[in-house]
């Protein structure tokens, strides 16, 4: 018997109608698949965690090598640039440039330094030059050439520009004239 002191409002045993009898039944395995499914999710969302944080590690590497070496290549780069923008300007020049060899060849025909005081391109394919000949007999020979060359159609529209006599005996003479030159 039990002791009258004792207060217990709990029946030691309790009976279930069949229905709860049944569910009790599968609760007990109801707790252990919902168990089962959260140590599931739990382990899946571990994994899917560790995996992008090693990716992301990774990544992070991945971005530090590649700015240090983007600032390590920047001067070269922009010596690249550099180069490249000057190149072009080079082929433009290359491109408009003429040569003056005819110009200086037919110079020369005529007359070489010191008696060649002074040469000028001009527009028109023009030469102006300064000749201070030593002797007026020298200076006859060179107009003799200029109309040879005149007759050749090496030089047309010769003009002589100035003309003169020192104090000294020689001849200062300015000429201008357009260079032929041959097409290519």
């Amino acid at each position: 018997m039990e002791s009258v002191h004792s207060i217990n409002l709990f029946r030691r045993s309790v009976t279930y109608s069949p229905f709860l009898a049944v569910i009790d039944r599968y609760l007990v395995m109801i707790r252990y698949i919902l168990l089962g499914a959260v140590v599931l999710v739990g382990a899946v969302t571990l994994s899917v965690y560790l995996y992008t944080s090693r990716g992301v590690a990774r990544l992070t590497v991945e971005r530090a090598r590649l700015l240090a070496s983007i600032t390590q290549n920047k001067e070269k780069e922009s010596m690249l640039m550099a180069l490249r923008a000057r190149i072009n300007s080079l082929s433009q020049i290359l491109k408009n440039q003429i040569s003056i060899a005819p110009y200086i060849d037919t110079t020369l025909t005529l007359a070489h330094p010191p008696v060649l005081t002074s040469f000028s391109l001009g527009t028109g394919n023009t030469v102006q030059i300064s000749l201070t000949i030593p002797t007026i007999d020298d200076a006859v020979t060179i107009v003799g050439a200029i109309i040879t060359m005149n007759a050749e159609k090496k030089i047309s529209n010769p003009i002589l520009t100035s003309l003169a006599l020192d104090k000294s005996g020689k001849v200062v003479m300015g000429l201008t004239y357009a260079v032929m030159l041959e097409k290519q």
